[in-house]
């Protein structure tokens, strides 16, 4: 699946990229709104995603939920939304014909929200009740650990939750909400991505008419891509959950940010994590380890956490947790090994050629394609630089095995180490109870 690039504004300045390709019988619609969790103040913080839930409630067009969704059905849609630290996110995928029907759809989602008293008070209890949801997951509580002790500054947008806190969610007014709309919401925030079989000509027609209404807007500015809070050096944090039987366990250093860092150093450091530990490549020096030799754990992943202008690497994994000592002795002398010994190169070169191998399957689907889009349009506007998939397939066979070792060494750094864990021990007693075996292993 090859076809052709289209880049515009509409004449209100809302950018438009889209992918023409004429061989298959789907169009994939995504409308980014270029706000979240990042930018919101401690009295505002979950306002975004409440946005979010509110735009499938009622619309111009479309006066009850049940309408909206009689409306998507009928043109044989998929469509969802999601919240994120610097996006909100609108997207489906309907076949080709329904595509000016599609674009209206989306532009009552997006720019014509109803936003009434009734439909707030009802996603305000649906909200809580998933925040109560978020509270029983473990996952979540090991994020919170991850997010709350790897900055400075305790008090920033970057260690808050996107869905918010009880006590905000309570209290917004329907005013609050359309208010933060208002100034968010914007032409300059909003940018519309399509990939699919379409007639340009027809595309642009059809999206001036629906989404042209919207009066231009000046550009936004983003306080988090110019303030940021500094990272902590070594430290320990737990949080208790009393209902869990193993001890769930982060070791997370400062990383590459999208902000800061390029594309290719990014993804030098994506390749590092899948070195140290990925079920992908299970000969990975954590995973090959604790898994395959030893088997202690389920699983044992390395991964980044992309705050924009911040990013953390983390090393996360869960075992028994009489298995603490042996578990933090494996990641150390397993990080040790790499750096000092160079380990790792068979699984590098395995990952090369799965890249090469396999990359160009992305244009086997539509969506694939038009997240590559959404993603280098972003690297474009902040490094003046974007990649064909051919050019990154390049890009992957030009990485040396040394430059992993480099970026492994840089961010896989002890003194900026946080420890964080879920346990059933009181976290002071947990906290005590790691710090005490790291030192015997840093001695």
């Amino acid at each position: 699946m090859k076809g052709q690039s289209y880049k515009f504004q509409l004449e209100n300045g809302i950018k438009c990229i889209c992918y023409r390709v004429t061989d298959i019988h789907s169009v994939s619609i995504n409308v980014s709104v270029k706000i979240g969790s990042l930018d919101e103040t401690k009295d505002t913080t979950g306002i975004s995603h409440f946005l979010e839930h509110l735009a499938f409630d009622s619309t111009r067009d479309f006066k009850t939920w049940e309408e909206i969704d009689d409306f998507s059905n009928s043109i044989s849609g998929n469509g969802n939304a999601y919240t994120t630290f610097d996006v909100t996110s609108y997207h489906g995928v309907y076949p080709y014909r329904y595509l000016d029907d599609a674009i209206r759809y989306y532009s009552q989602l997006v720019i014509h929200p109803n936003h009434t008293k009734e439909d707030v008070e009802k996603e305000r209890g649906i909200i809580l009740d998933e925040l109560k949801r978020d509270a029983d997951s473990v996952d979540t509580k090991v994020i919170e650990v991850l997010m709350e002790s790897r900055f400075a500054e305790k008090e920033t947008p970057f260690n808050r939750q996107i869905i918010g806190t009880v006590e905000n969610l309570k209290k917004y007014s329907r005013d609050d909400l359309r208010n933060f709309y208002e100034e968010n919401y914007t032409t300059s925030n909003i940018e519309i991505f399509v990939v699919g079989n379409f007639e340009i000509d027809d595309l642009k027609k059809s999206l001036e008419k629906h989404f042209g209404g919207l009066k231009n807007s000046n550009q936004s500015l983003h306080s988090y891509e110019t303030q940021f809070p500094e990272y902590t050096g070594f430290t320990v944090q737990s949080k208790f959950k009393g209902d869990v039987d193993q001890l769930y366990l982060t070791l997370s250093f400062p990383g590459l940010s999208v902000k800061h860092d390029t594309f290719r150093n990014r993804l030098i450091a994506k390749f590092a994590n899948f070195v140290i530990a990925n079920p992908q490549f299970q000969k990975s020096i954590l995973w090959r380890r604790l898994r395959e030799e030893l088997g202690m754990v389920y699983g044992v992943y390395a991964d980044n956490l992309g705050l924009f202008s911040r990013s953390m690497n983390y090393i996360e994994t869960s075992f028994a947790p009489e298995n603490l000592q042996t578990v933090l002795e494996e990641a150390y002398s397993g990080l040790e090994r790499i750096k000092e010994k160079g380990e790792g190169e068979e699984i590098f070169k395995m990952i090369v050629k799965r890249v090469v191998d396999t990359e160009e399957m992305r244009y086997d689907n539509p969506e694939q394609v038009l997240n590559w889009i959404i993603k280098q349009d972003k690297e474009q506007e902040l490094h003046g630089k974007s990649y064909t998939l051919e050019e990154y397939i390049e890009l992957v066979k030009g990485i040396q095995f040394e430059e992993i070792l480099e970026e492994i060494r840089r961010t896989y750094n002890w003194d900026q180490l946080n420890i964080g864990a879920v346990s059933t021990l009181k976290p002071e007693e947990m906290n005590f109870k790691i710090s005490e075996v790291w030192e015997k292993i840093r001695k």
